[in-house]
């Protein structure tokens, strides 16, 4: 430990007050950029230059995390503008509370674009906005057989999660938004929201429910379900509205973000995608819709 003395002129207090400010600036900046790198090995799924993004099919982490897809964001898109899907990769993704990310990309082989293994091969189910949304059975917070029926005559929030989600920026941040829009509509028995677990191996309502159950035991109006024994009808609802998720029973779980709002006769009217949106954004819409409905 480095101990500063320091020796101000007090005629100069402004001078000194400057001084001060400054140090207090740096140690705080010190103290939050603590970061750790680690090695990454994986294939090319997909480039997304505009969003500064590249998602990839990696091996474990040791330490980290277990291998997944998952998206990677970089500082400067000069990083990953010579990849293509199919690369065989080596990086460095660097962790740390905000933000986080990969660089030095190292392309070790070309590889042809991958076939993905979702549930459904060239086949298009999914249903145009406006449309109704068939009905599905899941499992509640006490294990008990829950339809999405069940809400009909009221508008939904549907929210897509898995409890072992390794990223601060994913599945905890819609979470909080959750949380903002269950507080928001409270009041409002017109609304619920419902966080559905896809990782039907995993995801036990005693599992949700000790993972969530401190954000979501205040609120009367926000559930979260497990499609434990009920996979093939996580798997049609996500298939009807572009969610897609991949790779539970292989344990290298990879998925999109999606969010959705239902209308009380269980039609889609709108999508969020990825994990950019603003619960506030929502609340605003919601509200819109519910006036002209």
């Amino acid at each position: 430990m480095t101990i500063f003395v320091l020796i101000f002129d007090m005629k100069k207090p402004l001078i000194a007050s400057q001084i001060l400010l400054s140090l207090l600036i740096i140690v705080l900046i010190s103290s939050c950029t603590k970061s750790t790198k680690y090695a990454v090995v994986g294939t090319v799924k997909e480039v997304q230059l505009k969003e500064k993004t590249v998602i990839v099919r990696h091996d474990s982490i040791p330490g980290l995390m277990m291998a997944m897809t998952m998206p990677f964001k970089v500082l400067d898109n000069k990083e990953i503008q010579d990849l293509s899907p199919g690369d065989s990769v080596h990086f460095d993704f660097v962790w740390q509370e905000d933000p986080h990310y990969a660089e030095h990309f190292i392309i070790v082989g070309k590889g042809k674009t991958l076939e993905e293994d979702a549930f459904w091969e060239e086949e298009d189910y999914q249903k145009d906005l406006g449309a109704k949304i068939d009905d599905g059975t899941f499992l509640d917070e006490e294990g008990k057989d829950i339809r999405l029926s069940d809400s009909d005559g009221k508008f939904r929030i549907i929210s897509f999660i898995f409890s072992r989600c390794p990223m601060p920026n994913m599945c905890p941040a819609v979470v909080f938004k959750n949380q903002y829009l269950a507080s928001a509509f409270k009041d409002n028995d017109q609304v619920e929201l419902m966080m559905i677990s896809f990782d039907y191996v995993y995801d036990s309502p005693k599992v949700l429910i000790e993972k969530y159950g401190p954000a979501t035991s205040g609120f009367s109006n926000w559930h979260v379900w497990s499609s434990q024994d009920h996979s093939a009808d996580m798997m049609w609802l996500a298939k009807q509205i572009g969610f897609e998720f991949w790779g539970v029973e292989q344990n290298q779980i990879g998925h999109n973000l999606r969010s959705i709002i239902l209308d009380p006769d269980r039609r889609w009217l709108k999508t969020y995608v990825g994990d950019q949106w603003k619960g506030k954004e929502i609340k605003e819409d919601l509200n819109q819709m519910m006036k002209i409905y």
